[in-house]
């Protein structure tokens, strides 16, 4: 272990309310000149997803099956160690106004509702880019055998003192190229529940009042539930092998709002995406390769 590492070990949950009050009140210096984010871990064993939790995330995101977790549920039942991370004293950056611009997911196999696992979450580092910089926050799933089954990044942006280049982008896809599978209808208070339900109570998410006040008209659904709500109509856990499954967040989404789903293969799908509508909005963008 690095001198300059810290780890984090828990037999119990951490409180999620208590780390979005320290996120709320916490004074945070910055990255000085020099300085990147340190590596800071943290680890939980012995965990079994609760059922009750576990029927609420189906429920909200639109998960059918039963019996496999799925495929974005590891990435919610970590968040207590995500907030844990990131609002330890040696974490030098605020989370307030921070964006999740991606994620990536690495299923190696599916993961019974029921079976033992152990979770890692750990942050190291970041990459100076335009008008801020990024960070990746890894989550890592083990089962009871010490293999790893899981993997979650979620790259995020935090704006200010960005000396570095703008990323270089790939052409955005054609939403015309895309089928239309589905139209979903998102009612007003759908932030809160699954904020409440994962964990995840930023201010954006819960109430139009408090979303204003960091500059958005509405209150704004959570990246990770849309990202959750495509899963649930590839459903990918269901595969014996392999799945890998990218997002780019785009545009946040209003609520209430209606949103579309688009694939670019009915039949076999790789490429997905969530529209508005009219297709003239693009809200997220990924994906999605299936080995099994």
């Amino acid at each position: 272990m690095s001198e300059s590492s810290t780890e984090l070990r828990f037999d119990k949950m951490p409180s999620v309310v208590r780390g979005f009050a320290r996120a709320a009140v916490g004074r945070k210096s910055g990255l000085r000149e020099g300085q990147s984010i340190p590596l800071i871990r943290a680890q939980l064993p012995g965990v079994r997803p609760d059922a009750a939790h576990l029927r609420r995330y189906r429920e909200i995101c639109g998960f059918s099956g039963e019996g496999v977790l799925p495929l974005t549920y590891p990435h919610a039942l970590s968040a207590p160690l995500h907030m844990a991370v990131m609002t330890h004293s040696r974490f030098p950056l605020k989370l307030v106004g921070a964006v999740h611009l991606r994620n990536h997911i690495e299923q190696q196999r599916p993961l019974a509702d029921d079976e033992e696992l152990t979770l890692n979450v750990f942050v190291e580092g970041h990459r100076q880019v335009a008008k801020g910089l990024e960070f990746d926050l890894h989550t890592q799933v083990e089962d009871a055998a010490g293999e790893t089954v899981w993997r979650g990044v979620s790259t995020n942006f935090v704006r200010g003192g960005g000396h570095g280049e703008k990323s270089a982008s790939s052409p955005l896809p054609d939403p015309e190229n895309y089928r239309q599978l589905d139209e979903w209808a998102l009612d007003a208070g759908l932030g809160r529940r699954y904020g409440l339900m994962a964990g995840d109570i930023n201010p954006i998410h819960m109430h139009p009042l408090l979303a204003k006040l960091f500059g958005f008209p509405r209150a704004i659904v959570h990246g990770m539930w849309s990202y959750a709500r495509c899963a649930a109509a590839l459903a990918p856990a269901q595969s014996e092998g392999p799945v890998t499954m990218d997002v780019a967040f785009r545009r946040p989404v209003l609520l209430p709002s209606k949103v579309v789903f688009r694939v670019d293969n009915p039949d076999s799908p790789t490429g997905y995406m969530m529209t508005d509508p009219a297709g003239k909005t693009l809200h997220l963008t990924g994906e999605i390769r299936i080995d099994g």
